[in-house]
């Protein structure tokens, strides 16, 4: 078993690493209460990561080591994700969004820039989301996420406002892991913000 630093998950793996010509893997890995923010620090990518995030994972990776092209599915039990405006270990955690569960199937692969999620189809309590995420070897993050089904009670507060109302969403996350743009559309039925409804 691998243990992530400061208590950040567990990662047990099993299967086979060829220790000839492009080393073949054949990998089956079980991640258990990985903190995303402690695996970044782990890898020596940051300390101060934006993003808290606890998951619990199943994965199968093929591929080689020589060159490094591994990929293979993965399912997801997600909980606690939440965008900080600060270091995930500043107090008191100054809330971006955040969501409390969901459900996620796609596939990982791994290449000398990172690692990729990709094809992933998301489930939380009440919305459906497609997303694609590059986790950067060198300090880059790259998040994008389409959802057709989106209920605002997944996300709120924004910030420190409550929000509600259902519809559709495009999200754009790039750059470094401590120094992020942000970019979306938003477009949703019954929309009310802090309690306030629009229209």
């Amino acid at each position: 078993a691998i243990h992530i630093v400061k208590g950040g998950g567990v990662a047990s793996l099993s299967g086979t690493v060829g220790l000839t010509g492009d080393m073949p893997v054949d990998v089956r890995v079980r991640i258990d209460d990985l903190q995303f923010a402690k695996l970044m620090d782990q890898l020596g990518v940051t300390e101060n990561a934006i993003i808290a995030w606890t998951l619990d994972a199943q994965v199968h990776l093929e591929g080689t080591l020589l060159p490094l092209d591994i990929d293979g599915p993965i399912r997801t039990q997600t909980r606690d994700l939440l965008v900080t405006k600060d270091a995930y270990h500043v107090t008191p955690r100054r809330r971006v969004m955040g969501v409390t569960r969901g459900d996620v199937d796609g596939r990982v692969s791994f290449h000398p820039d990172g690692v990729r999620f990709y094809d992933l189809d998301a489930h939380t309590p009440h919305s459906h989301l497609l997303a694609s995420v590059l986790l950067g070897f060198t300090d880059r993050l790259e998040v994008r996420v389409r959802s057709d089904h989106l209920d605002a009670a997944d996300i709120t507060p924004l910030l420190d406002f409550p929000m509600g109302g259902v519809g559709t969403a495009d999200l754009t996350v790039l750059g470094g892991y401590s120094d992020l743009d942000v970019r979306g559309h938003l477009a949703l039925r019954g929309f009310s913000f802090d309690g306030k409804q629009a229209g």
